[in-house]
């Protein structure tokens, strides 16, 4: 199964559960929740933290991700104030650069290089990271840190608990040992998050080892293949550079050469003229047995597997494979990965939190500059928003965020529609929390508030060519009678909407005809152009 936690690749939908009335849940779903979608992505800084997170829970069992405020981002020379500047230029400029430089960072944290230690009750209490960086990175952060002339990493050591947070450089003598950076980070809980695969049982004899990914099942694969390989490409080599042998009738040989028998030299492209008792071969050396072969080509699969996930699990059809048996797969495999996925959201909720509690720890440490933290995205769904969030009712509405990851299984979309239908119909659910259970929308409040508006868009439209209608039959019978002929050519040179409303007009009071002949000359008339959706209907 852990081969397949990518499947859990489905988008993340983050809610705030609001309590409280209208205004409350207004919050939740218009700023809280949009917020920390944003948020996670500003703090991330376009790393590719939820594909390292997968992989690492994928191949170790576990992965670590590490949320902590930046608040050397609000600080330095941008924020000192220049000697001819005034105090409203200066004030303007501060707050521009809080609100484009957001404050929080939330990266991806090796799994084999962070060494946690546990409390009684199984929480992280405290973690080691351990890293190799290159001197430029560690002088560009840390300015006053004496770096090694040479360019080699050098190993750096972070230190976290849920007070502290702490950047070592150690060395091996301990008075030579740098502490680059102490520093109490005010989250009242620990930074960093713990994904947690299958846990294995506790053993005694082994007591390090307490999670179990794709990489513990493949360890002895990865060694046979690698032997089986090896020995492979030796005999293949051995194979091809060995020599040739020549097998020489030695009586015949001393009978032609006058009792010496002759010794041949072999050269390339030479003919060389030997006795039909003779033979040229070259000499034997050993080869893969049949066994071998068989066992890579038995190994090879179960290693892509692990290395790589299975196109099944993912949405794309096997050759030969009907959608429904391709659901019934997929609907078991997700069943045996819940698990990963229970881990993956309960760790997603803990990042949420801890971009909550930074917004309040920044407070804490600059009680002078504005509450709110801004942060600005790109949403391809919702357009370009600017959110500011206030650290005062945070620490309330933590314990409210959940997170849901989709299976990846794009058939049960049709069985979305009609559960949400049927739940709406029979009153079991307001439609807002239809749309949250089943469609995952991020904004229902606001997407009831753009249906609304779009029924009354229309119910004007529909007014606004009635009224045209009547104004325009008007206006037709105060200047006389006109023959269909005449009114057919004045409407020929009105723009395509108008003439749709003379010709739905006259539809209205029984001519046909002209409503024909006026969307005819239309239709005729236009170039370039896509037909009225309306005419099209009426047959125009």
């Amino acid at each position: 199964v852990d081969q397949d936690v990518f499947v859990l690749n489905g988008e993340e939908t983050i809610r705030v559960n609001p309590f409280g009335d209208q205004d409350a849940e207004k919050w939740a779903s218009q700023v809280a929740e949009p917020w920390l979608v944003a948020a996670r992505k500003a703090a991330r800084h376009n790393a590719a933290v939820e594909v390292r997170k997968r992989q690492d829970l994928r191949l170790y069992g576990r992965a670590w991700t590490t949320t902590l405020p930046a608040p050397q981002l609000w600080g330095g020379a941008d924020f000192d104030k220049g000697e001819k500047e005034s105090d409203n230029d200066f004030n303007a400029r501060v707050e521009k650069q809080i609100r484009t430089r957001f404050p929080i960072t939330q990266s991806w944290v090796s799994a084999r290089g962070t060494l946690p230690v546990f409390d009684e009750n199984g929480d992280v209490a405290e973690t080691i990271k351990i890293r190799k960086v290159d001197p430029e990175i560690v002088k560009s952060k840390f300015p006053d840190a004496k770096m090694p002339e040479s360019s080699q990493p050098v190993e750096v050591i972070e230190y976290a608990n849920h007070q502290w947070f702490a950047v070592i450089v150690p060395s091996g003598k301990p008075e030579e040992s740098q502490e680059l950076q102490v520093w109490d980070h005010h989250l009242g809980r620990h930074p960093d998050v713990l994904f947690e695969g299958e846990p294995l049982p506790e053993d005694p004899n082994n007591p390090g080892e307490r999670w179990r990914g794709a990489a513990y099942h493949i360890l002895s694969m990865v060694e046979t293949m690698n032997d089986l390989l090896s020995d492979a490409r030796t005999a293949s080599r051995l194979e091809v550079t060995s020599p040739t042998v020549v097998k020489q009738d030695p009586e015949k040989r001393a009978a032609a050469s006058s009792g010496k028998p002759e010794k041949l030299k072999l050269k390339a492209w030479a003919t060389i003229n030997i006795f039909d008792t003779e033979n040229v071969s070259k000499l034997e050396t050993g080869k893969l047995n049949d066994a071998i072969v068989g066992l890579l080509g038995f190994l090879k699969p179960l290693l892509d597997q692990t290395a790589l996930s299975r196109p099944s699990l993912i949405g794309s059809i096997l050759s030969g494979q009907s959608s429904v048996a391709l659901n019934t797969a997929a609907q078991r495999a997700t069943s045996e990965l819940r698990v990963a996925q229970q881990s993956l959201e309960r760790g997603a909720e803990q990042e949420c939190q801890l971009l909550f509690r930074s917004v309040v720890s920044l407070n804490e440490r600059f009680p002078n500059v504005p509450d709110v933290v801004t942060v600005r995205d790109a949403d391809p769904k919702h357009g370009s928003r600017e959110i500011a969030i206030e650290p005062k009712p945070l620490l309330d509405w933590e314990p409210l965020i959940s997170v849901s990851i989709s299976q990846n299984i794009p058939i049960d979309e049709g069985a979305n529609v009609v559960n949400y239908a049927t739940a709406v119909k029979s009153g079991a659910l307001s439609k807002q929390s239809g749309r949250e259970r089943y469609f995952s929308h991020e904004d229902p409040l606001g997407e009831e508030d753009k249906i609304k508006r779009e029924q009354l868009a229309d119910v004007l439209h529909e007014g606004t060519v009635q009224f045209l209608q009547q104004e325009l039959l008007a206006g037709i019978q105060q200047t006389g009678a006109m023959t269909p002929e005449e009114i057919v050519a004045q409407a020929e040179g009105e723009p395509p909407e108008i003439q749709e409303v003379l010709a739905q007009m006259f539809d209205g009071q029984g001519d046909a005809e002209t409503g024909a002949l006026i969307r005819g000359n239309m239709n005729k008339n236009r170039t370039s152009r896509s037909p009225n959706p309306q005419a099209v209907a009426r047959g125009g």
